[in-house]
């Protein structure tokens, strides 16, 4: 995310929109463009659920990029980046899309999404770990993100022949140096596994898993925060006693019991995978209960 927001040629003036719930690692690159002149436009998002139209509404003619998430971190508010990504393209704004809550588990079609660019970190849902990210660019998109810096693996030309400064015809272009070896074989293994299962495959399962346990925490007083809407619906499901305090205490309760889950500002979030079985379902809401 730090190396697009540094690829666009900003002027003073221009702003990015995005929405208020998007994580820290999606804001903070815009943030720091500030000190460049550039306005950063928040979008309201009641309960980690952006609001679409508000977004569009915050979109002017000096808006260069759009940045949002496929799947919200905290709700799992699937957004449709579709109709952002057509207004973007008819508007001439680049559209950034971070998609590491759905790559993996959901179906990602960065064609039908628009997107100019879409980044993932590779330890959630893709099973790898900490040091890998995927950057999709789009080829179109290129010549108004040139690299901010440049290095070896970015380049086509070679000092041996002649030091001129040629980018690569790909996003390979935005690889400055060497990449991490032993962290890539980690992923390339997990995407082997993930490819075998399939992604549709998977998403069927995570849903089915979350169906199991939808009415049973509801039986147990919980309350659903996240979207239900099968439009906006993720393999994320977040829900809340009603009290933060509470909400803590449960979770602390829970990891005590070998359930894990996250605390997150709207809530529990559970986020389970393929290698769970609906007994892993029974077992949150045992200890719940």
């Amino acid at each position: 995310m730090g190396i697009v927001a540094n690829t666009v040629d900003w002027r003073s003036g221009d702003n990015v929109v995005l929405a208020e719930c998007e994580y820290p690692g999606v804001i903070y690159p815009w943030l720091n463009l500030v000190r460049r002149g550039v306005e950063v436009r928040m979008t309201p998002a009641p309960n980690g659920q952006v609001d679409m139209d508000a977004l569009v509404e915050r979109m002017d003619a000096r808006t260069r990029v759009v940045s949002i998430s496929h799947v919200e971190w905290t709700s799992g508010y699937r957004c449709d980046v579709g109709r952002l990504g057509r207004l973007c393209r008819q508007r001439g704004i680049v559209l950034v899309v971070d998609a590491i809550q759905s790559v993996g588990v959901t179906p990602v079609d960065v064609q039908e999404m628009g997107a100019d660019v879409l980044v993932a970190g590779c330890y959630k849902w893709m099973l790898g770990i900490p040091g890998t990210a995927v950057m999709y660019v789009r080829r179109d998109a290129m010549p108004a993100l040139l690299p901010d810096r440049a290095g070896q693996a970015g380049v086509k030309t070679s000092m041996a022949a002649r030091p001129d400064l040629v980018w690569k015809d790909d996003a390979m272009r935005y690889q400055v140096g060497s990449e991490s070896t032993a962290a890539l074989l980690v992923l390339e293994s997990s995407l082997v596994l993930l490819l075998e299962s399939g992604v549709e495959r998977t998403h069927a399962h995570i849903t089915a898993l979350l169906d199991r346990l939808i009415p049973g925490l509801q039986r147990l007083g919980m309350t659903i925060t996240s979207s239900l809407t099968p439009e906006t619906r993720s393999t994320i499901l977040s829900f809340t006693t009603g009290d933060a305090a509470r909400d803590e205490t449960l979770h602390k309760h829970l990891l005590e019991q070998n359930v894990i889950v996250s605390l997150r500002p709207h809530g529990i979030r559970v986020a389970p995978h393929f290698y769970n079985a609906p007994e892993d379902a029974d077992a949150l809401l045992r200890a719940i209960a």
